[in-house]
């Protein structure tokens, strides 16, 4: 016998809320991130909020290749994070805030702590074009073509290699 149920939990009596006004997928790159606060009480009345800790972080991804003998090859990362902006928020009983922040292009996190819940709200978007899971296998390292101009070389020779990826790019040789 299997049974299900669902409940709503609200961690304290009031909780703080954050609407982009932009679309998530799509945020102008060089331009501004517009936001609408709210606080909220559970029957969804519109609350005081007279000291909000707002952090707007860039969340800056580092991706290479790695190679194992179990896996062959798989796309990592290596994550930092840069706080861009810091600011405190005051919301009038019954009021909603506007926020805005210049942006470029990458990936960030807008977090709200409430002081008086103790509680951070958290926001992801990114701006401009980002690849994602879709490409796996799109350019593996070792679907690089490489042509030398010999079969063997001795110490001293001068090598002549030729490079053909699969799609115009940088590379390190």
């Amino acid at each position: 016998v299997t049974r299900a149920i669902q409940r709503i939990l609200w961690p304290a009596t009031e909780l703080v809320g954050i609407r982009p006004l932009f679309d998530l997928q799509n945020a102008a790159r060089g331009g501004t991130a517009p936001f609408e606060v709210i606080k909220v009480n559970q029957a969804g009345k519109l609350v005081a909020a007279p000291e909000l800790q707002v952090q707007l972080i860039h969340e800056d991804r580092d991706y290479y290749w790695n190679y194992s003998h179990q896996s062959s090859w798989k796309m990592e990362y290596r994550e930092a994070e840069y706080p861009e902006q810091r600011l405190n928020l005051a919301i009038a009983p019954g009021e909603r805030a506007k926020l805005a922040f210049p942006i470029q292009h990458g990936r960030y996190r807008v977090e709200i702590l409430d002081p008086s819940t103790k509680l951070t709200t958290t926001l992801r978007f990114h701006s401009g074009w980002y690849g994602d899971e879709d490409t796996k296998g799109a350019a593996r390292p070792d679907k690089v073509t490489l042509h030398l101009d010999q079969a063997t070389y001795r110490a001293g020779d001068t090598i002549k290699l030729k490079v053909l990826p699969p799609h115009a790019g940088e590379g390190l040789i």
